[in-house]
């Protein structure tokens, strides 16, 4: 399998037709695309200038088949016009862990929260560290209907480092996650196994996408 994180600043003035083509991208890899198994289409929250995709194909080839398509020759063509090419960035990510539910394929995606936090392990203490994530993910599935998505991945270019990718219902379901006893287990280890200054977490608003099964 296949899973990227996209980036790209919209130009000023531009953005209602940015993000118009974008919504139509969405909706093309979504009817046209059966080896993607997730297009999620982002604003961030601490700068709308920037879009963010979150992406996830079966495998390499129907990556590849999705740069060919007639959809993306289309929004190629008209990128550099909607966005500064120099913000690009892609990060590849291979996935560790985790689950997304039906309803991260609703259409009405008002009130949902979303973030993608970021940390980094200590040296030596990666076995454990994945043990404990399993722990919290279990729990997680189990006990928080809230949890529309809690996917962890490695980017590809640093396995030292987590990245998860996260969709709560609604704020209330993010704040009743922090309360819960598993998260106060986790936070309790976290000194022990992550290096606290390299976290980051980076909240998202999300405009359009799905989820399929697989």
């Amino acid at each position: 399998m296949v899973t990227v994180i996209f980036r790209a600043k919209m130009r000023a003035g531009k953005e209602d037709e940015a993000l118009e083509r974008m919504r139509a991208m969405v909706a093309a890899v979504q009817a046209q695309e059966p080896g993607a198994l997730a297009y999620i289409f982002h604003r961030s929250k601490d700068d709308p200038s920037e879009i963010v995709f979150y992406e996830h194909y079966v495998d390499g080839a129907a990556f590849q088949a999705h740069a060919q398509t007639p959809h993306m020759g289309e929004t190629r063509a008209a990128f550099g016009e909607l966005f500064d090419t120099a913000t690009v960035k892609l990060e590849r990510l291979e996935r560790v862990a985790g689950f997304a539910r039906e309803g991260v394929n609703r259409s009405e995606h008002a009130g949902t929260v979303t973030l993608i936090f970021r940390a980094k392990m200590q040296t030596g203490k990666e076995e454990t560290v994945l043990r404990q994530l399993q722990t919290t993910i279990d729990a997680v599935q189990a006990q928080e209907p809230g949890a529309v998505a809690y996917l962890w991945h490695h980017p590809q270019d640093a396995l030292s480092e987590l990245v998860l990718f996260e969709v709560w219902a609604d704020d209330a379901a993010l704040q009743a996650h922090m309360k819960t006893s598993h998260m106060a287990e986790f936070w309790a280890s976290y000194p022990e196994l992550f290096d606290a200054p390299q976290s980051k977490v980076e909240r998202l608003e999300r405009v359009a996408g799905f989820v399929r099964a697989g």
